[in-house]
């Protein structure tokens, strides 16, 4: 790589990780390239996540004199970062569950919320539910108190009906 795209790759990928709501260092050392497009097919079809294999030394570059400085110390042998941006949780999940598949991927760590996490961090991101899970569950929530009182008021005038047809009954018979 010549020192123009050395260069453009630096800028690229230090904007694209600017935008990054989590940040993971993962060795794909035995992993074999087939495997490899897979996980990159997944993580870029279920989350809005971005794989790249990175030299490590054009990383340390992209990280020096950022919060992410500390992933530094893991910049070791064959390195695929991955950058999540709109729910981290997606990626941690999706990495988390193709490691269990493939022994060969290991997750190294991560940068979430301005500090570097480990991989058990990481695992317990992974397990958090999705953005869209709690929003379902925020919105459940907040309906629920809503529909049971548009329910009470719905029954007390089917309640009133009821009284009255019992009194016309009552009356018809008499």
């Amino acid at each position: 790589m010549d020192r123009l795209k050395k260069e453009a790759f630096i800028e690229e990928f230090t904007e694209r990780s600017r935008g990054a709501e989590l940040v993971v260092l993962a060795g794909f050392s035995g992993l074999s390239v087939e495997k490899m497009n897979q996980l990159r097919r997944k993580m870029e079809a279920d989350t809005n996540a971005y794989i790249r294999v990175v030299k490590n030394r054009l990383f340390r570059r992209v990280i020096e004199g950022t919060p992410m400085e500390g992933l530094s110390e893991q910049l070791k042998g064959p390195t695929a970062v991955i950058l999540g941006f709109d729910d981290p949780v997606g990626p941690a999940r999706v990495l988390r569950d193709f490691a269990k598949e493939n022994s060969a991927l290991e997750i190294k760590s991560g940068f979430f919320d301005n500090k570097v996490v480990s991989t058990e961090e990481l695992n317990v991101l992974a397990s958090l539910p999705s953005k869209e899970e709690l929003h379902a569950t925020l919105v459940g929530t907040l309906s629920a108190p809503l529909s049971q009182f548009v329910g009470v008021l719905a029954a007390a005038p089917q309640q009133f009906v009821g009284v009255l047809s019992a009194y016309k009954s009552k009356l018809e018979g008499e």
